[in-house]
């Protein structure tokens, strides 16, 4: 039973894992280009501010990966106590938070900050 389970886990990480890996070195790569480009191209103005929103860019995946890690937990541990009506919950309110949180920071962000 336990060779069945390492067999299953296995499987399913390297079914997971060898996208994940491309869709991380992909966006890192259109980052670098973009990066080149600006430089080259538009100038150092452009070049600090891609930069400075790539921090924010970051941090709103940081916040989507937060709550849908948490969310798929709970959501888990619900499922596996056969409660389908917290399953559905979890699910809504992950995705209505995903949704949400990042025009709250976008409003916080345009009333705070003002351009020089």
């Amino acid at each position: 039973m336990n060779e069945t389970n390492d067999y299953f886990i296995r499987k399913t990480l390297q079914k997971y894992l060898i996208p994940t890996i491309f869709s991380i070195l992909g966006t890192t790569m259109v980052g670098f280009i973009n990066t080149i480009l600006a430089g080259q191209a538009l100038g150092k103005e452009a070049l600090t501010a891609m930069n400075l929103l790539s921090s924010f860019t970051f941090l709103f995946a940081m916040l989507g990966c937060m709550i849908s890690i948490g969310a798929s937990a709970r959501a888990s541990v619900a499922m596996g106590m056969g409660d389908e009506n917290a399953v559905g919950e979890y699910e809504m309110y992950a995705f209505l938070m995903s949704f949400l949180f990042p025009f709250l920071f976008s409003a916080i962000i345009l009333l705070c900050f003002r351009p020089f």
